[in-house]
């Protein structure tokens, strides 16, 4: 993938000043319930007109309230993501891939008050595909949001509700499954001295499966993130925060003849530091990292407990103003739908390039690599067999183009693989999308 837009909430530092709103916005929002399946074109679509590049100054629209529609159309090789040497996911139907159309409509709104802002937005698409029928059905996502500022306290308080697919490429199997995704979040900035800020971040998810199967994956995780941070005149900002999450899973995982409790409580301290490039207009492209160190503590087999330095660089440059360049590289833990597992320990890193040669015109490439360890499953501790381990490898190009500002087309394509030790994880798949939004 190209231009990683947002790290998860618990990979992602306490931002500065001018940006802890949008920033807490996007990574507990845009990330938290990122698109698994099938994606929207348009998302990855740096735009122009947003402001994305330097030679582009983004689109003045002082309206309040938004609404668009869209469709797109789909084709995708290999849809559940299933192993060559596995048999097709429904036994009546001899293809792997398919064929899909979404259609879909948003709202978005956004008002200022003074100091105060208030956001919302709703989201419904349609799905219908070819083969699997079983797939055709309407997902939907709404969002409520309140920049609040007072004094020399701001801050951001937020809900998102989402129903959805679930990630295919984990299950590998044919599904009706749909999941309820839940996310608050409420954070709070106070600018201690001139050059000082203390942050605090309250943060709650909540993922409920409604096919009984999986419905061992649901969890809640409840996290709260504190740091001191020095910030300056650049907006360039330095410091140290530790975050405390924890996480509970209501039904326990069956593992041989017993059943296990997937409970943990994660302790994580860093420090971060973020350099905007002043040449940069806005500071759209900048430098940021953050380093530390993980502890993971679960409430059965220990033996999975984790612990052990993490983090995340990433740089996003424009060596010229119609040019973007992105490069990151990261070890984290995170989440992972899979029957057998909570977590991945993931080493790996990813790179793209976007050229705007018009106000009009974008065209993005871009490639990622994951080392994964599904250090998660209690059952390869408990039957003595090795861990699994995943080498995930991804390539996508995209084209955008906006003859105005009601109209966008896009356009990608997108070839990955994985590699495995456990037999039946690999897959290969290509996707392709076309999709055109209009906006009112």
């Amino acid at each position: 993938m190209s231009f990683e837009r947002s790290s998860t909430a618990s990979e992602s530092p306490c931002q500065p000043p001018s940006s802890l709103r949008a920033a807490i916005r996007i990574a507990l929002v845009t990330a938290a319930f990122g698109l698994v399946f099938p994606a929207n074109a348009n998302e990855f679509v740096l735009w122009p007109s947003k402001g994305s590049f330097p030679a582009y100054p983004s689109e003045v629209d002082e309206s309040a309230f938004h609404v668009s529609a869209s469709a797109a159309y789909g084709v995708d090789d290999n849809l559940f993501r299933v192993s060559d040497d596995a048999p097709p996911p429904i036994v009546d139907i001899d293809e792997r891939g398919d064929r899909y159309l979404k259609v879909g409509a948003a709202i978005d709104a956004h008002v200022e008050s003074g100091r105060q802002g208030f956001t919302f937005a709703a989201r419904g698409e349609r799905y219908s595909f070819d083969n699997f029928s079983l797939l055709d059905t309407t997902v939907y996502s709404g969002e409520i949001g309140w920049d609040w500022a007072l004094g020399p306290v701001t801050g951001d308080l937020g809900y998102r509700y989402s129903r959805d697919y679930p990630n295919f490429s984990e299950l590998q199997f044919a599904s009706e499954d749909l999941v309820t995704k839940q996310a608050g979040h409420f954070g709070v900035e106070w600018q201690l001295l001139s050059r000082m800020a203390i942050r605090l971040l309250a943060e709650s998810s909540k993922y409920e499966h409604s096919d009984e199967v999986l419905q061992l994956l649901d969890n809640k995780v409840n996290a709260g993130t504190a740091g001191l941070f020095y910030v300056s005149p650049d907006g360039g900002w330095i410091g140290a925060q530790h975050k405390v999450s924890e996480g509970k899973y209501p039904n326990r995982q069956p593992v041989g003849l017993t059943v296990i409790d997937n409970e943990y409580r994660e302790n994580e301290s860093s420090l971060a530091a973020a350099k905007p490039l002043a040449s940069q207009e806005g500071g759209k492209v900048g430098f940021n990292l953050r380093v530390g160190y993980t502890q993971r503590r679960h409430e059965e087999v220990v033996e999975r407990d984790f612990d052990g330095a993490t983090g995340r660089a990433q740089l996003t440059y424009s060596p010229v103003p119609k040019i973007l360049l992105d490069l990151s590289a990261y070890r984290e833990l995170q989440a992972v739908e899979d029957l057998l597992a909570s977590y991945a320990v993931v080493t790996g890193g990813s790179a793209g390039i976007a050229w705007a040669p018009t106000y009009k015109w974008v065209v993005q490439a871009g490639y990622s690599y994951n080392d994964r360890s599904l250090e998660g499953n209690p059952g390869f501790i408990l039957t003595d067999t090795p861990p699994r381990e995943d080498k995930i490898k991804s390539a996508r190009a995209s084209l955008g183009y906006e003859p105005n500002r009601h109209v966008a087309l896009s356009a990608s394509y997108e070839r990955g693989t994985r590699t495995s030790n456990t037999i039946g994880a690999d897959y290969e798949f290509s996707l392709a999308l076309a999709q055109i939004t209009v906006k009112l």
